[in-house]
């Protein structure tokens, strides 16, 4: 037992005990002088217990605490005047230092561990100045940081002690937290755990409610705990919840945690063979959601830096909207479930861009374009390079204008996070100008910002005569027809000129907008009515009467009849609208459809790409797609149907060999008669994507909650709790699903761990905003796609691939001696094939749509599996960086269930004209 005034000598010298500061469950801590003056904190066992076997234990568990600060803090521990709190031995800011260790004799207990570490100003528990928004994700930053740091030691998984009194504040201005007490981190698997434990507030469900009885417990409520990394996150959410609300302390499940009904519910449970309450209590009610959100927002309304942004950025996402995402973390955190949390890395990353959100800062402001001429009915691609911090990445908060007249555009990928640094927002923008002729135009891009106001501008050519004209035809493609002047319409055509002319107007519509179903019915009933009534002639005879004549009579009785039904000034608006609407339909036409190729069984032989040149394969793509009448990128061969789709390469229609044309495959990738290839044609163009899915667009569809009623799109993996790695044999991993595929991803990382189902709704989500019918492709197209006209072992040619970034024979694999990868890169890393797609051989592997067959055959490799088959195999294509180089060869094939899902496997969808 230590006493004021005692000395205990430890490695760098001797200390003299001046008070205590506090007691735990297993230390005392003691404010010490130390050997040259300063002030400093020791810790050491508490020794003054009845029970000497748990003194034993604390014993021990200080032991693995001082060893795991010195291996946090890599092995330092100089000693060094630290009384304010300083951290100049650590590695790990957030970690409460060890400046020294040693022991004192004990007589009964023998060699007693204790540890020297700064005097801190005081404890979470008992901090007292007013919260603020950017203290609160400061501190959960740190926080999160701290338990990342600690869960990457090798041997322990989890802190498993994580509360305010073992976070302790710093004496700087607003305090940093250091994280104490490693006295139980350990390693996840079941352990015994004993039923005071129970009590405790800031513990977790796994770490309350065991996995199953130990046995001979005699029903006192001991039993096997599953406690894993999860629990650190759960504890996390537990601190923010009782930082943000004071005055309501926990969320009411927790206090259910301990309950003996609840308690015995669950044994119950377990002894049946289920889960029994584990991933059932916990987490938040809707009550406490709406309440945590609207003091989160009076937190965040009441930083300086977010209030003086906001008043100058009207555009930016306003305080609301990063209290629902505050919100939205600590609910997540608080998952009943530890699959559904968040890991430590995620956490730390999602508070430090909202800290940046409420803190957003403009240094520099650039526009600029790769082509500076306008054309005709051609998109301009506009580049705003930014240097600065917290500016979020959608660009919203930008003021562009031509020529003083405000422009809305929408960027090319929706919002993923902030700007930190240098980032470049590019915007595509289809000019629709009323003018013709040479002249030049000012796109002025200005914002206004915490540190400074910043502005740039671009000059950009009109050199196009149609300009005009294009411009026009944009604003009537881009107007829904009005039924109210379609129905007045028909009401006036009674004579056979008028009928003719309102069924041209309808065709012309109808060719404009080929989606509209009401169009379509109109249509078709208005054909039966002309069969019946014998008028089919007067359309082929009679020459249509103009309904529109730049201003004239004929226009008068419509004019007449919606101004009389309509309701006060309203109703002058709507014929005012309806006179221009048909003005610019009298000189309009539908617009040419393209004639597709001819098919594998027309005339005319599809191309063989395998004698071009990379230009003029290029020219080729070139040449398709304007044939297809697509709106290209700058590159002048892909296109993007929407903000935030895939931008898609078109690929021609062409003849090319599929199978093991370069030797060295297996079985599977001869065909079933034994030839190691075959030529194959496909008939029609269409278009793959030029990267994998990434994480930024399977997150855009996630999200997406008009599409899907409200709430985010959940995955097979979250559903069923795992998602599935390679250690000998398949093993479904808990926690890992498609945001988390257990290595750091950036939001240009393929997304994995994604089923069949999961990409057959992204191609849906994307068919439903585009209009174009996406799904995955075929072997035969994927094979196409990646050989784009070479018959060589890899995409790029017979070379041995390479993992250094932009090679042009590169690719993410793993191979002893030439390339160790431990995860996926994010897309485009090396240098596209000659079809200007990415990846096609490693990274991930790619899904296709054909069924897997031990040899290759026709009808299976040029065909998709009949939509809803869940048996059978499917074929993956590609290989993924965690195969040797064998696998990545363009004819490799691997079989998939329906069911799968991994970490080494994604998808990229093709689109068809």
């Amino acid at each position: 037992m230590l006493n004021a005034n005692d000395s205990l000598q430890l490695k760098q010298g001797e200390y003299r005990l001046l008070e205590p500061l506090k007691q735990g469950g297993q230390g005392e801590i003691w404010r010490v002088s130390g050997p040259e003056g300063g002030e400093y904190a020791l810790k050491t066992v508490l020794i003054q217990r009845d029970d000497d076997s748990r003194v034993w234990v604390n014993i021990a568990n200080i032991r693995a605490e001082i060893e795991s600060l010195e291996r946090l803090g890599g092995g330092k521990s100089p000693l060094a005047p630290l009384s304010q709190g300083g951290d100049k031995n650590v590695e790990d800011p957030f970690i409460i230092p060890c400046l020294d260790a040693g022991h004192w004799r004990h007589p009964r207990f023998g060699d007693v561990p204790a540890f020297v570490m700064p005097l801190m100003a005081g404890s979470l528990k008992d901090a007292e100045a007013p919260l603020d928004g950017d203290t609160l994700l400061r501190w959960a930053g740190q926080i999160a940081h701290a338990i990342g740091q600690v869960q990457a030691l090798d041997g322990v998984s989890s802190h498993r002690d994580l509360k305010p009194s073992n976070l302790l504040l710093t004496h700087r201005a607003g305090g940093d937290l250091r994280l104490i007490d490693f006295g139980i981190a350990k390693a996840g698997a079941e352990e015994l755990t004993d039923a005071p434990h129970r009590d405790r507030e800031f513990f977790a469900p796994e770490q309350i409610l065991p996995v199953r009885p130990a046995e001979g417990n005699g029903g006192n409520g001991e039993g096997l705990f599953d406690i894993g990394p999860a629990c650190d996150l759960y504890n996390l959410g537990l601190i923010l919840y009782w930082l943000i609300m004071p005055d309501h302390g926990l969320p009411e499940a927790q206090y259910q945690l301990p309950v003996a009904a609840k308690s015995r519910d669950h044994l119950e449970g377990i002894a049946k063979g289920g889960p029994g309450l584990l991933g059932e209590i916990g987490g938040l009610t809707t009550q406490e959601r709406t309440r945590l959100q609207r003091r989160l927002l009076d937190l965040f309304g009441g930083n300086s830096d977010a209030t003086l942004m906001m008043t100058a950025i009207r555009s930016l996402p306003d305080l609301e909207q990063n209290a629902d995402r505050m919100a939205a973390w600590v609910e997540r955190l608080l998952s009943p479930s530890p699959a559904d949390r968040p890991r430590a890395g995620e956490a730390e990353a999602g508070f430090a861009q909202l800290r940046q959100a409420l803190r957003p800062r403009i240094d520099r402001l650039e526009v600029g374009a790769a082509v500076t001429e306008i054309e005709a009915g051609q998109p301009l691609a506009i580049e705003v390079r930014v240097a600065g911090e917290g500016l979020p990445s959608h660009g919203k908060w930008l003021g562009l204008s031509l020529d003083g007249t405000p422009l809305s555009l929408e960027p090319e990928t929706p919002e993923t996070g902030f700007v930190t640094g240098e980032g470049t927002l590019r915007y595509r923008w289809t000019p629709a100008i009323g003018d013709a002729g040479e002249r030049q135009l000012q796109v002025r891009c200005q914002v206004s910002g915490e540190r400074r106001a910043a502005e740039a501008l671009l000059r950009v050519s009109v050199t196009a005569e149609q300009l005009w004209a294009a411009g026009r035809r944009l604003e009537a493609v881009e107007r829904e027809p009005r039924e109210v002047w379609l129905d007045q319409l028909e009401a006036e055509a009674v004579k056979p000129r008028q009928w003719v002319a309102f069924m041209d107007v309808l065709h012309k519509l109808q060719g404009i907008h080929p989606e509209n179903e009401r169009l379509g019915a109109r249509l078709e009933r208005l054909e039966g009515a002309a069969i019946r009534l014998g008028r089919r002639a007067w359309w082929k005879k009679s020459p249509p009467t103009p309904l529109y004549q730049g201003g004239g009579n004929r226009l008068r009785g419509l004019v007449l009849l919606l101004a009389i039904t309509a309701i006060g000034g309203a109703g002058y608006g709507i014929w005012w609208q309806a006179e221009e609407w048909l003005a610019l339909l009298s000189s309009l036409t539908a617009p040419a459809k393209p004639v597709p190729p001819s098919s594998p069984s027309g005339e005319r032989e599809p191309p063989r790409l395998g004698g071009m040149t990379p230009a003029q394969v290029r020219a080729l793509q070139h040449e398709t797609a304007q044939g297809l009448g697509l709106p290209l990128n700058p590159d002048g061969f892909s296109f993007s149907d929407c903000p935030g789709c895939p931008s898609m390469a078109v690929l021609p229609a062409g003849a090319f060999r599929m199978g093991d044309t370069a030797g060295g495959g297996g079985a599977d990738e001869r065909w079933e008669d034994g030839e190691a290839s075959r030529g194959l044609s496909i008939g029609r163009p269409f278009a793959m994507a030029v990267t994998e899915v990434t994480l930024r667009q399977f997150a855009a569809f996630v999200a997406d909650k008009d599409y899907h009623r409200g709430q985010p799109f959940q995955t097979l993996a979250e559903q069923d709790r795992g998602c599935y790695i390679w250690e000998g044999g398949w093993q479904k991993q808990w926690g890992l699903f498609w945001r988390n595929s257990g290595f750091e991803q950036s939001p240009d990382h393929p997304v994995t761990c994604v089923g069949r189902r999961d990409m057959a709704a992204y191609a849906q989500w994307l068919r439903r905003k585009s209009g174009r019918h996406y799904r995955l492709p075929t072997e035969a197209e994927w094979e196409y796609a990646a050989r784009a006209g070479l018959d060589t072992r890899y995409a790029w040619g017979d070379e041995p691939p390479r993992c250094e970034a932009g090679q042009p024979n590169g690719a993410q694999f793993s191979d002893p001696g030439r390339c160790r990868a431990e995860g996926s890169r994010a897309v485009a890393g090396f240098q596209p094939n000659r079809f200007g797609l990415y990846d096609m051989g490693g990274n991930v592997a790619e899904w296709s749509c054909s069924a897997y067959t031990d040899a290759l055959q026709s009808d299976a490799a040029t065909a998709c599996a009949p939509a809803g088959k869940d048996e059978g195999r499917y074929s993956v294509r590609g290989g993924s960086w965690g195969n040797g180089a064998k696998a990545i060869r363009v004819s490799g094939r691997t079989p998939r269930e329906p069911q799968a899902r991994d970490i080494y496997t994604g998808f990229r969808l093709v689109a068809e004209f």
